[in-house]
């Protein structure tokens, strides 16, 4: 019975270790590719990020600017109408901080993923 339990965890042993072998070869072939899609990834992310960043802040300003126009031509000259250009000129002004921040923001991570590349996997690393 001894010899039985022993031939078996020599066994298992043995199945053990050729897990552990093929799992680090899996490991080791597949990391490279693993970070190339994490940086091509990162990278088109951000570039998706920037295009809206840029479409909200141009439609978000090409409506504030026409509201502008419209009302110095219409009826809001008058004291008690200056509400909408007041909150078009906000609305621009909120949209040309904002868009900019953002925009500048996926700029920098993209320069990230194509520049610096060991930075980004560092971060991924520590933020997981």
């Amino acid at each position: 019975m001894k010899e039985e339990i022993k031939k078996k965890l020599e066994e298992n042993a043995i199945e053990l270790l050729d897990f552990v072998k093929k799992s680090t070869e899996f490991v080791v072939d597949q990391a490279p590719i693993y970070i190339q899609e994490l940086l091509s990834y990162h990278f088109f992310e951000n570039i998706l990020s920037l295009i809206l960043y840029l479409f909200i802040r141009s439609i978000s300003s090409v409506i504030s600017i026409i509201s502008l126009r419209w009302g110095s031509r219409n009826k809001w000259k008058q004291e008690e109408h200056i509400v909408v250009p007041a909150i078009a000129t906000i609305v621009f002004i909120a949209a040309l901080i904002i868009g900019g921040v953002g925009a500048v923001e996926r700029v920098k991570e993209c320069y990230k993923a194509k520049y610096a590349p060991r930075v980004l996997i560092i971060e991924k690393l520590k933020s997981n």
